[in-house]
């Protein structure tokens, strides 16, 4: 395992789930950091692995030399998954079992003596009624393909899919990342990408309104 480092201008730290997330992230800031916005200079990315492992991620990470002096902010990135308040929850639980008080709402940034705390779950859409959705990093990537003909495209995809159920029998356990990868593999220029590697190819579009609530959330944490 490689060891676990600040890097000296680093003020805030964001951890997030898989290196999917990691790269995604790490090219978002990029995209942002070309425009302008310098103190996301001061932002490092760092992937916790698996949700069984953020408390002791957490854990890890606040005891390393220099948290306590460099770091004024924290955030925390998971998937929802099947269930957006059962994730809030988790996360919470783990922050607070590593004595940080968790903001009650994903989304939000608290700060409390002078420290700012938030958590992100993915994706961040919403539904009719104005409630975050479960899902994945892979259903904000869907939400944010950066192809004018997304829809018609992505409409193609599901008709395969479901050809392919009636027709083979086949399941689709992962939809979200079939979906996603059978997109992707569409392209030539993003065929043999990884979530991180389309990002920094230009796959998904960084101006797209869910996508700038997270620019909104890391440009309150790095003030």
């Amino acid at each position: 395992m490689a060891k676990l480092q600040l890097k000296d201008e680093t003020t805030c730290l964001v951890l997030c789930e898989g290196v999917d997330a990691k790269f995604f992230l790490i090219w978002l800031l990029d995209y942002y950091k070309k425009q302008g916005i310098i103190n996301f200079e001061h932002i490092q990315v760092e992937d916790f692995g698996g949700i069984a492992q953020l408390t002791d991620s957490i854990g890890v990470w606040k005891n390393i030399s220099g948290f306590k002096q460099k770091i004024k902010s924290l955030c925390i990135i998971r998937d929802a998954e099947t269930n957006f308040l059962n994730s809030c929850q988790a996360v919470r639980g783990s922050l607070e079992k590593n004595q940080f008080g968790a903001p009650k709402h994903a989304w939000t940034v608290k700060e409390e003596n002078g420290f700012k705390l938030a958590y992100i779950v993915f994706p961040g859409t919403k539904d009719s009624e104005g409630n975050y959705n479960s899902g994945t990093l892979e259903d904000l990537c869907l939400e944010s393909l950066a192809d004018v003909d997304k829809n018609v495209k992505l409409e193609s995809i599901d008709e395969f899919i479901n050809k392919s159920r009636k027709d083979f029998n086949l399941q689709f356990p992962r939809l979200h990342k079939t979906r996603l990868h059978e997109f992707l593999v569409m392209h030539d220029k993003y065929v043999d990408c990884k979530i991180g590697e389309a990002a920094k190819a230009g796959a998904f579009d960084f101006e797209n309104p869910v996508v700038k609530e997270i620019v909104q959330i890391f440009t309150e944490l790095a003030k």
